[in-house]
């Protein structure tokens, strides 16, 4: 009898929550300009428009050092006073009745809608936890260490938090965005534990113990099955967001900025939406006067006959039989989305064409922030018949001038481009990471692209900002 009544309660107790307690009650928000059923869609950018209102995700602790580095780059100190900047917009926000701080805030022109996703387990606590969200907000610690870290920083920041299932995050960050119509997700990727093995001191290799041990360069004396799970909450936020996507992954090589950011960026444009949407952010981000900047444009030339050559004595497949031991393969979720039409891609190549000539070419009217940016910005052209290796080539390259100038860190913006690819780079990632011994898995091109996989693959000393543009640029 007891065992029969315990069987029963227990499959009782899910539907009942569920039938009493349903999952469009469990999101709880603060501050937001529009409910559920009145949410608006965030608006959408051209390809070279300033983004202002950002929305960053919080999920755990560990998340704060890397959203604090990406906030700070965001925000462009300036040594004017708030008095001198109080121009016909900021007159609004002294009628509105803000004080000197928000009127300081509001001066930097960026907002960041932070996001607090708590999750919801079965346990009656949990639950109980999930009622009081609105209380919590105020006590939470990350929450209070990144709203203190915005005050003094004088980056607006507005708390938001949602207690919802593990499975149901890509969905709350995507109503997020919605309710507060932010122009970009930011995704911080934290580098979690690095304690280094003590086979790996000795140089003793023990192989990889997931797919994403080498994306934080050392593997570590707990297997990290978490950054798996993570990668696929990370996929399932690329697929539904209805924004601009910004993974940062903070490989610990990057630094807060006290008084002036000592970062450098680097660029290997290729086309594209994604990398469209990476360029014009590396502007905006070089309006930072102590940030500094790379782009290169990547042209890729025909490939040497030689392969030809050495394929055809190696036979059908055997190119494929040589690289899958390398190359894991994890079943997971991917955003890959089919090829568009010439007629688009030509559109595509042509928005290409028009924003690069935008930033390079002297003869365009641009806006004095603008200016500022592009004369800390080094633009060139290269054409290679192995466009991958060669990115990883100068990134290394960028990172060993950026540490002999100024102490400056290094981080590498890149296109995700998992869909409207200007060209497929999968062919030769797989011979790059046969090349160079560093195993990794499927995951993490279908996460980071191929040029992230490629940079992590050769072991790049740069910390990773991965974009995605929104479905609108589509």
């Amino acid at each position: 009898m007891f065992v029969v009544h315990a069987l029963i309660l227990t499959f009782m107790t899910t539907p009942l929550v569920i039938a009493f307690y349903p999952p469009k009650y469990r999101h709880h928000h603060r501050n937001s300009p529009a409910g559920e059923e009145g949410a608006i869609a965030p608006k959408h950018h051209a390809d070279d428009e300033r983004r202002n209102k950002f929305a960053v995700i919080l999920d755990k602790i560990e998340s704060l050092p890397a959203a604090m580095t990406f906030s700070q780059l965001l925000h462009s100190p300036s040594s004017t006073p708030v008095s001198a900047r109080l121009s016909s917009i900021n007159e609004k926000a002294l009628e509105a009745g803000l004080d000197e701080e928000e009127i300081e805030s509001t001066a930097t022109g960026v907002t960041i809608e932070a996001l607090r996703l708590v999750e919801l387990t079965a346990r009656t606590s949990a639950v109980i936890r999930s009622q009081e969200a609105d209380a919590l907000i105020y006590n939470d610690p990350v929450v209070t260490v990144y709203r203190t870290f915005g005050q003094l920083n004088h980056i607006n920041v507005s708390a938001n938090l949602s207690v919802v299932n593990h499975e149901e995050f890509p969905e709350a960050v995507a109503k997020h965005v919605a309710d507060t119509q932010s122009e970009m997700v930011v995704i911080p990727w934290p580098r979690g534990v690095t304690t280094v093995l003590e086979s790996e001191q000795e140089g003793i290799t023990t192989g990889t113990r997931n797919p994403f041990d080498g994306v934080f360069h050392r593997t570590t004396t707990q297997d990290q099955t978490s950054s798996v799970v993570y990668s696929e909450f990370i996929r399932q936020t690329f697929a539904k967001s209805p924004s601009d996507i910004a993974l940062f992954v903070d490989r610990g090589l990057t630094t807060l900025s006290t008084g002036a950011a000592k970062q450098h960026l680097f660029l290997a444009f290729f086309g594209g939406p994604d990398d469209r949407l990476a360029l014009s952010f590396l502007v905006q981000l070089c309006e930072n006067p102590s940030v500094t900047a790379t782009v290169v444009k990547v042209e890729k030339t025909d490939e040497v006959t030689a392969k030809s050559t050495e394929d055809a004595e190696l036979g059908p497949g055997a190119s494929a039989a040589i690289t899958s031991p390398t190359f894991q393969t994890v079943a997971a979720v991917d955003t890959v989305y089919g090829q568009h039409s010439t007629q688009t891609r030509l559109a595509s190549d042509t928005a290409d064409n028009i924003l690069w000539d935008k930033y390079t070419s002297r003869s365009h009217s641009r806006p004095v922030n603008v200016t500022s940016a592009l004369s800390r910005i080094t633009f060139r052209t290269e054409s290679t018949s192995s466009p991958l290796r060669r990115v990883s080539e100068l990134v290394k390259q960028e990172a060993t001038t950026s540490v002999a100038r100024s102490g400056r860190t290094l981080i590498v913006l890149a296109g995700r481009s998992r869909r409207m690819a200007v060209e497929s780079l999968n062919g030769e990632l797989k011979k790059l990471v046969s090349d160079s011994g560093s195993p990794i898995g499927s995951t993490v091109p279908k996460t980071l692209g191929d040029v992230g996989a490629a940079l992590v693959a050769t072991s790049a000393n740069a910390s990773l900002i991965v974009l995605q543009a929104a479905p609108s640029h589509f």
